[in-house]
């Protein structure tokens, strides 16, 4: 029997004590505080052919999820949205374009890892990593383009090393 819904409404599950959740491959917005303050929230799964195009401001903030895969129809993550994570270790981006806003990482003190392995042009704002380990390594393919607001930060090619790329982001975030 598949699910008709279409997106999970503002704050939803605001504080609920749900541990884990099976998104539907019929959402296609995950909008405002939607799991906000899920204090128990630690798995977060989307069925096979998950058609989530956004997730919204504050919609994953302040839960325990550890890692996380989001979906490859993806191509917005607002403002906010997996921010204040503290478990939060890896992030992997399936999607081959994504927007990533204003502080949507900020203060996932762990997260050590953000994966991108399909990705052509990948947007960020400046503040969108902000307060995340020292440790923090970003995959991407050789020749992705980085955005950041209105310039390049980076195209990345074959010749630059991992710790180069460090470097140019790190400088880019400052």
């Amino acid at each position: 029997n598949e699910s008709k819904i279409e997106s999970i409404s503002n704050g939803l599950f605001c504080e609920a004590a749900i541990e884990s959740i099976l998104i539907p491959s019929s959402v296609k917005h995950i909008c405002k505080k939607a799991f906000y303050y899920c204090e128990k929230l630690r798995d977060v799964k989307f069925m096979n052919n998950s058609q989530l195009q956004s997730i919204g401001d504050e919609a994953f903030s302040e839960t325990v999820i550890q890692n996380i895969s989001i979906p490859g129809q993806i191509c917005e993550i607002d403002d906010f949205a997996f921010s204040e994570n503290l478990h939060l270790v890896t992030v992997e981006f399936l999607g081959d374009q994504i927007t990533i806003g204003k502080l949507a990482f900020s203060r996932c003190d762990k997260l050590t890892l953000s994966s991108f392995p399909n990705a052509t042009k990948i947007c960020i704002n400046k503040e969108s990593f902000f307060g995340i380990s020292h440790d923090f390594s970003l995959f991407v393919w050789a020749g992705i383009i980085i955005w950041s607001e209105f310039s390049i930060v980076a195209q990345i090619y074959e010749s630059l090393s991992e710790i180069d790329l460090a470097i140019v982001l790190f400088n880019c975030m400052i």
